[in-house]
């Protein structure tokens, strides 16, 4: 089990968030996966760079869309649940202690235990 810690900035006046946050990839019957552990959002597509565009450009910008439309409570209510902290200063920044459990992975997807699951961040 592998530990990175992923980060998100929020700002509610403009309804937008930046961040860091740690993906996975692997193949899963022909079809290429995007999986955000911290987010548990997923994407696939015909290669790594379709499933990845699809999450960058649809999967995250639809999940912020949705949850930056909720009042703050409710924002970080959902975050708490998915494992993020706010920062102690109480500004809109968040980080989540990522736990990359490829055995985990693999039993939560249904995936051979041969499944090559590779690593890489993303920047929001």
């Amino acid at each position: 089990m592998k530990e990175t810690e992923d980060t998100l900035s929020i700002s509610f006046a403009f309804k937008r968030g930046k961040g860091i946050i740690r993906l996975v990839e692997f193949e899963d019957n022909g079809h290429f996966i995007v999986y955000v552990p911290s987010l548990n959002l997923s994407a696939y597509g015909n290669n790594y760079d379709e499933a990845l565009q699809m999450m960058s450009d649809i999967v995250i910008e639809d999940f912020f869309d949705n949850l930056l439309d909720q009042p703050e409570n409710v924002i970080y209510n959902h975050l708490r649940i998915l494992g993020w902290q706010q920062s102690q200063a109480g500004s809109g920044e968040l980080s989540n202690q990522v736990h990359i459990d490829t055995e985990g992975i693999l039993k939560n997807f249904n995936l051979p235990a041969d499944t090559k699951i590779k690593e890489r961040s993303l920047e929001l």
